[in-house]
């Protein structure tokens, strides 16, 4: 759902000539085709239309086989390492690490963009998964939108169930000023499950996040989720999951000592093997 660096037009005009270059059906004037086409991705910052796919149309198949060879050694393999190397979180839910190149607009339907690097975004087999039957307009892509600096948009509202929290993740668009992104947000979330993702994973992340603490008072208890808001805002930004989970905590009426003593425990009895 949040942004990673772009990678370059430069680059991706390579790609294009190293494509033809390797293969027999795809000819000069291809390459100069494919070169337009990714100026124009970029120029419309990833977003595509029938027109801009026309002039290689009769090459869809043959160029959409050539995504085959960014696997393994194969001679397109290094637009993969490429683009997975320094991605540590899946964009798309920011909870796994990429595994798969998901195609922002699929291979089925736009083959003529299928080893254009900026068409290609790190994500996770799950995200990757989901997607593929969404409409891709629905979807916040990694490499060229822009959020506003300093707008909270993700929420998580957090209520406590049986001694511990039980958070509830949302957009809120308000503060954005633009419809569409609001959309794509919302949109996105429910595409890839990620609201019942979020929560399952926030379980996780409450026991390490009081796992070794010491503090024992509620004044305590606020200064260091204070630090830890500060801590995963500097690391991950202010709209992560973990972030906003932490604010949720902050805002959370029934959240005191006793929550924190029932996750001290539970990470206790897992690090025994009782859970």
């Amino acid at each position: 759902m949040w942004g990673i660096d772009k990678p370059t037009l430069r680059k991706a005009k390579n790609d294009a000539t190293k494509t033809v270059a390797h293969c027999r059906s795809l000819d000069a004037a291809d390459e100069v085709k494919l070169k337009t086409l990714y100026e124009t991705y970029d120029t419309k910052n990833g977003r595509i239309d029938a027109a801009d796919l026309a002039p290689l149309d009769g090459k869809k198949g043959i160029i959409k086989d050539q995504y085959s060879k960014t696997y393994g050694n194969d001679i397109l393999s290094y637009i993969r390492r490429d683009l997975m190397k320094n991605v540590n979180r899946c964009p798309m839910c920011s909870i796994l690490p990429p595994t798969d190149l998901d195609h922002f607009w699929n291979q089925s339907n736009y083959g003529q963009l299928a080893v254009c690097r900026l068409n290609l975004v790190p994500a996770c087999g799950v995200c990757n998964k989901k997607k593929t039957d969404g409409n891709t307009d629905d979807f916040v892509h990694a490499y060229y939108q822009k959020f506003p600096v300093g707008i909270v948009f993700l929420k998580a509202d957090c209520k406590i169930v049986g001694g511990y929290v039980v958070p509830s993740f949302s957009i809120d668009g308000s503060g954005l000023g633009d419809a569409t992104l609001t959309r794509r947000l919302i949109s996105q979330m429910t595409e890839v499950k990620l609201k019942n993702r979020l929560r399952a994973a926030s379980t996780g992340f409450l026991r390490e996040l009081f796992q070794g603490t010491k503090f024992s008072t509620e004044r305590a208890l606020k200064t260091y989720l204070s630090k830890a808001e500060k801590d995963k805002t500097d690391e991950f930004g202010i709209n992560d999951w973990r972030t906003a989970l932490i604010r949720g905590l902050k805002a959370c009426a029934g959240m005191n000592m006793s929550i924190v003593e029932n996750y001290r425990r539970s990470t206790s009895r897992t690090r025994d093997g009782r859970i």
